[in-house]
């Protein structure tokens, strides 16, 4: 089974960002 690992580590820095790293998430 292949993982990712997934570091947000600039979540909190913008709210522009925050967006940017949700949508990533959710849209795989």
């Amino acid at each position: 089974m292949r993982k990712l690992v997934v570091n947000a580590d600039d979540f909190g820095f913008t709210r522009d960002v925050n967006q940017g790293i949700v949508e990533a998430h959710a849209k795989g």
